[in-house]
């Protein structure tokens, strides 16, 4: 049912229907395949798309990129919490001289963020960017231990010269 009201006489009028019909016959030989977006599709999907074959070389490379970007932050969790720790622990405790090193530590962990994304998004580009962000990151955290490893051996030596640490002699 539809009513119309005239504007110059006023009058009302009313239309009913008793059936609609459309032909929608032409609206479906205008259909194409919907590609799925990146976002839309599971990590499996993402590594290995299992319309591959038809889709573009950048659209691939584009899918790849967003499964890696999903695969590199639990590692990049731990990477910054072994950042923040060898920044904060390898000194003395006190409270005016950490500001540097905090700031120095949030820096770095947002640089190498945004270096990684970097490299991840350029996977159209070069191929060697996603492994060279994984070697990046296990590199960064190799250095990290390193570093919290060398001052707990140091601070293990300072004991010991300090005399609260007894040596051990063998027989």
């Amino acid at each position: 049912t539809r009513q119309e009201k005239a504007e110059k006489t006023g009058k009302v009028s009313f239309f009913h229907f008793k059936t609609l019909t459309y032909d929608l016959d032409y609206l479906a030989a205008n259909i194409q395949e919907r590609i799925i977006k990146p976002y839309e599709r599971s990590l499996s999907d993402l590594l290995n798309p299992p319309d591959a074959d038809k889709l573009p070389l950048t659209t691939r490379a584009q899918l790849h990129s967003e499964g890696h970007q999903r695969l590199l932050p639990p590692f990049l969790v731990i990477l910054f919490a072994l950042i923040g720790l060898s920044a904060l622990l390898p000194q003395e405790l006190n409270r005016r001289g950490r500001q540097k090193r905090i700031l120095t530590a949030i820096g770095l962990a947002i640089g190498i963020h945004i270096g990684l994304i970097f490299l991840i998004n350029m996977n159209g580009r070069w191929s060697l960017t996603i492994p060279l962000a994984y070697l990046t990151t296990l590199l960064v955290g190799v250095v990290a231990l390193i570093i919290l490893e060398h001052q707990s051996i140091r601070a293990w030596w300072h004991q010991r010269s300090l005399g609260k640490i007894e040596k051990v002699t063998y027989q």
